[in-house]
């Protein structure tokens, strides 16, 4: 973690992801857009979950499309 009050988020987009640094409102306020999925360390969270998890101990932090399935 480079700052207390940022956290480093891979975003995942067309070539891969990209990292952001991000505050826990910016998180969430990511995290709430539409068909938005959150994982922190490998475990899909919600947006309420967000607002009281420890990020300081978090490892890895992503923001995935979700995904849409049917035929």
């Amino acid at each position: 973690m480079t700052s207390p009050d940022k956290y480093p988020l891979q975003i995942a987009d067309a070539k891969g992801f990209s990292i952001h640094l991000m505050s826990r409102q910016e998180l969430i306020e990511a995290a709430s857009a539409d068909n938005t999925w959150i994982f922190v360390d490998g475990q899909m969270v919600g947006v309420k979950e967000l607002e009281t998890i420890e990020l300081n101990e978090a490892t890895e932090i992503r923001l995935n499309p979700g995904m849409i399935g049917g035929f």
